[in-house]
């Protein structure tokens, strides 16, 4: 009697220490029986690219706040005064214009995309966002390639205090 269960699966990749460096990714289904492999994908290459901008800041009303990798396991939430954000990201562009995609957006307490930039060396969200007492709040800040590939993402939380 086969079992009725189905079977799950999940692929995390984090960002590589070597930015610009080539990677194999390749998924396995495992009988959980007998942990025999019953069948495996085909290799997938990926060179992981190297972000060609410095000193990635992200400013909340002004001061900048420490950046957590996107891919990382902890939440570390920073305290802010509740009331109106101002949010921003800097960064300093090697010699060559932007090639990024640069995008600010929040995963709580909703999931919303507030800039896409394209060029410069700031990416400013053009409104205020308003974080309550005790409200915790989740921003990302990406940079992706023209073919719209992650680049690098970084993370930073936030919990409103009274």
């Amino acid at each position: 009697m086969r079992s009725s269960r189905r079977a799950r699966c999940a692929f995390v990749a984090t960002t590589p220490a070597a930015a610009g460096s080539t990677y194999q990714f390749r998924s396995f289904l495992i009988d959980p029986a007998t942990h025999e492999v019953l069948t495996r994908s085909a290799p997938l290459r990926r060179t992981w690219p190297a972000l060609r901008v410095r000193a990635v800041r992200f400013l909340v009303n002004g001061r900048s706040k420490p950046l957590s990798e996107f891919f990382g396991t902890t939440d570390d939430y920073l305290p802010v005064s509740a009331g109106e954000l101002r949010v921003e990201a800097q960064w300093r562009p090697d010699a060559e214009p932007l090639r990024y995609t640069v995008a600010i957006s929040t995963t709580e307490p909703k999931k919303r995309h507030y800039v896409t930039c394209r060029s410069g060396a700031s990416c400013p969200v053009p409104q205020t966002v308003r974080i309550l007492a005790n409200q915790e709040m989740s921003w990302i800040l990406t940079f992706r390639a023209r073919d719209r590939s992650l680049v690098e993402a970084y993370r930073v939380c936030l919990v409103g205090r009274a």
